[in-house]
């Protein structure tokens, strides 16, 4: 995978710095290429464009995050994560819906979270 800046169009090979960069430069590239495979095997078809991810974006930060949420929304990708409530204030501005689970003793319980009300936002 070879990384692209913006800034002055230099680049790099993830290979050569997978082991030197936080968690966070290191999950982008995959999440990148992941989404531009999905999106390339649904562009034949009348397709469900469905990713789905667990733990999802648990080592990049804001920016990086409302980064990648851009860039499945310009691939017009549907997206269910699985995510850590650390992560829940850059996610929920970005989503329709967004789902509560939480375990209770020995069951789990899954509710609608309604990101407006409970952050004072949107």
């Amino acid at each position: 995978i070879k990384i692209i800046s913006q800034a002055d169009n230099s680049y790099q090979f993830f290979s050569k710095i997978c082991g030197e960069k936080s968690g966070g430069e290191t999950q982008t590239p995959y999440y990148v290429a992941i989404a531009a495979s999905f999106s390339q095997i649904y562009s034949s078809g009348d397709t469900v464009r469905l990713i789905m991810f667990d733990e999802a974006f648990d080592k990049m930060d804001d920016e990086r995050i409302a980064s990648m949420m851009e860039f499945f929304k310009q691939l017009k990708l549907q997206v269910i994560l699985a995510t850590p409530p650390a992560k829940m204030d850059v996610i929920g501005e970005r989503v329709d819906t967004i789902l509560l689970a939480e375990r209770q003793g020995t069951s789990s319980v899954v509710e609608r979270f309604d990101f407006g009300e409970q952050f004072g936002k949107l």
